[in-house]
């Protein structure tokens, strides 16, 4: 992935992913008997740059849960974002802030 303007990857269970702000999540959004499980998640061999690179961001009452990233290597403008994920490994990942990325 090279020159990607906006998300790298992104793994969101908000429909709003785009307007989603990680310092404004509301305690509950839904029904948790109705919500669906999202676990067991691998990511190998990514390689990337974008304005931004990771955001992985789970619901309140149910966290995305295990979530694997092997030789994962991203650059990006901003800082990655991961709210309401458990258990998230990180093997040989590397990640990059370059405030100037893609600004020409």
């Amino acid at each position: 992935m090279k020159n990607i303007s906006d998300e790298g990857i992104t793994i969101s269970a908000f429909y709003d992913v785009k307007n989603f702000d990680p310092h404004n999540i509301p305690s509950k959004t839904f029904d948790v008997s109705k919500t669906p499980t999202f676990r067991n998640i691998h990511l190998t061999n990514v390689t990337g740059d974008s304005k931004l690179g990771l955001q992985i961001v789970g619901l309140p009452e149910k966290h995305f849960d295990k979530i694997e990233l092997k030789q994962v290597h991203l650059v990006a403008k901003k800082e990655e974002i991961i709210v309401n994920a458990d258990h998230v490994l990180k093997e040989n990942f590397t990640y990059k802030i370059d405030k100037h990325l893609h600004d020409n």
